[in-house]
């Protein structure tokens, strides 16, 4: 699936109307019809259980109308709506909802894929909008990280003190070793991933890595340094490429350069 694929849903009681409009979208490459739902009672469900970036709703259908279908799903997980209904009536409505574009049948093919250009670029729209915003909150938390003093102090001749020390001018963070799942390469920073959240802070790795516990942590990817104790299972995948997984569920992919050293500290263990 590429950058540019829109998960689709289409909403109809009408089969000639489900797999018509499917027909249709079939010829965009960039359209994955994820669901086809033949009444309201269906749409609620797989919106619910389901994210789409798009849904083509019919309006009239028996015991629970389009309407119904969107009150019945929390707004956050609305998809883009286009209403397509035989009615005129409810076109007022149907924007109140937020709705791109309400279609009455019949329509053209022609109507249909200017419609679906203008909803592509909406969806583009949006999704460019959310990755500035990422990387506008990343970038704050760098810039934030700039104006902290860190220091990290680790005293490896004391196992009981085996603790990471982050201290700021406002604060001083302490993180037991052992919860240290592992620590990631960010530019000039590190993420330290433990109890399933993480700090940033601005280290090189290479200067954290010489004050570990050799016999607790291990490179095993320029970026990234794991704890041994948090491996869950190792696994090799297509083209050889092996990849550690942590008892979080996160994944780590294992270069070849470190690839043995791992596999013979793990079979010491």
């Amino acid at each position: 699936m590429s950058d540019k694929t829109i998960k689709a849903a289409i909403v109809d009681d009408e089969p000639s109307a489900r797999e018509g409009l499917e027909l249709m979208l079939s010829g965009d490459s960039n359209i994955e019809v994820a669901g086809i739902c033949n009444n309201g009672i269906e749409a609620i469900q797989f919106l619910k259980e389901n994210q789409v970036d798009l849904i083509f709703l019919d309006i009239h259908m028996p015991g629970i109308d389009g309407f119904d279908v969107l009150d019945n799903v929390p707004k956050d997980r609305w998809p883009f709506v286009v209403f397509i209904t035989a009615f005129d009536e409810y076109a007022i409505k149907a924007f109140e909802y937020h709705a791109l574009d309400y279609i009455l049948k019949p329509f053209s093919d022609e109507r249909f894929f200017e419609m679906l250009k203008r909803v592509k670029q909406s969806i583009y729209s949006k999704r460019t909008l959310e990755q500035s915003r990422k990387f506008e909150e990343l970038k704050n938390e760098l810039n934030k990280g700039k104006s902290q003093k860190t220091d990290f102090f680790y005293d490896k001749e004391n196992p009981a003190a085996h603790k990471l020390i982050i201290r700021d001018s406002s604060k001083i963070i302490i993180i037991p070793a052992d919860t240290i799942a592992c620590i990631e390469a960010f530019d000039y920073y590190i993420k330290i991933h433990y109890e399933g959240i993480f700090k940033l802070t601005r280290i090189p790795l290479k200067n954290i890595i010489p004050r570990l516990p050799e016999d607790q942590f291990i490179r095993v990817h320029r970026s990234f340094v794991i704890n041994l104790n948090h491996i869950d299972q190792v696994e090799k995948r297509n083209k050889g490429e092996t990849v550690v997984i942590l008892r979080s569920g996160k994944e780590v992919r294992v270069s070849d350069t470190y690839k043995k050293k791992l596999l013979k500290r793990i079979q010491q263990s």
